[in-house]
């Protein structure tokens, strides 16, 4: 039986970004799959934010970032 790794991975920035590896990325998962995906996320981003646990942990991490920053404005 082949086991599934599954990671979560937000990615922003806009195109020209990703051909210089300039993404910003916020992704979640088990230790186990982010310890798999991050050799390949780390070649597509300078800028990589890991979060252990739940799925959509990354991107709730986002939206909680932007609350507070839509708050301070």
């Amino acid at each position: 039986n082949a086991e599934v790794f599954v990671v979560d991975a937000y990615v922003s920035r806009g195109t020209f970004e990703h051909l210089s590896g300039k993404l910003v990325i916020s992704s979640s998962g088990k230790s186990d799959a982010i310890a798999m995906a991050r050799p390949i996320l780390s070649a597509m981003s300078d800028k990589l934010y890991i979060f252990d646990g739940e799925i959509g942990a990354g991107r709730n991490s986002i939206n909680v970032s932007n609350c507070i920053l839509d708050v301070l404005h």
